[in-house]
């Protein structure tokens, strides 16, 4: 296999293995806010079953943390550095973009802003050391036992699907956000003419 062929093959990889976790992560998402509040709740911003930031947490893990495999304080601290400094990221996004706050840590202990906090940096390394140690393992084995013909056939369609997901979910998003732009720009209007 040539340079070309095989950078292809890695990049392949890392795209499904993005995918994969973006849909483990609105498993674990759901499931939880599903049990917590007694009723089914879709976790996340996009319409589909996705968690982007899980996905992203988990290529960033893979491809950095992968040389420290042997030192799991090394191999926890890092993913917890990593996953935090996504999550802040992720939750400045949606905030200044459209307007909604998915998570809100500000009730929790050490938290910034609240988009992290202590906890959940502690349950971010956690999670991620049993998934390098003992989940990535089995889903490495997996897609790299897929052939690359076929991944290149179901790739296409899956990123698609994804693609038109976040296109689909940030229209939605940033129509709610005009709304209710537009709503307060209405009730700042009214009280001013009331003379409040």
């Amino acid at each position: 296999m040539n340079n070309n062929s095989l950078s292809y093959l890695r990049l392949t990889n890392l795209l499904l293995y993005f995918i994969i976790y973006s849909f483990i992560g609105w498993c674990i998402e759901t499931v939880y806010l599903s049990l917590s509040k007694g009723h089914f709740v879709s976790r996340g911003f996009l319409i589909g079953p996705f968690c982007c930031i899980y996905g992203l947490a988990a290529v960033f893990l893979i491809k950095l943390l992968k040389h420290f495999k042997h030192n799991i304080f090394l191999v926890f601290t890092g993913a917890s550095v990593i996953a935090t400094s996504l999550e802040y990221i992720a939750g400045v996004l949606m905030r200044l973009l459209f307007n909604i706050v998915l998570w809100d840590y500000s009730h929790e202990l050490f938290n910034v802003h609240g988009f992290i906090c202590l906890r959940a940096s502690i349950t971010w390394g956690i999670m991620s050391v049993i998934t390098l140690y003992f989940i990535h393992p089995f889903i490495r084995l997996a897609v790299s036992s897929v052939p690359l013909s076929l991944k290149s056939f179901i790739l296409p369609i899956l990123a698609f699907s994804l693609i038109f997901n976040i296109i689909v979910s940030s229209a939605y998003a940033w129509g709610i956000s005009m709304d209710l732009g537009h709503l307060e720009w209405i009730s700042i209007k009214l009280k001013s003419m009331a003379g409040f």
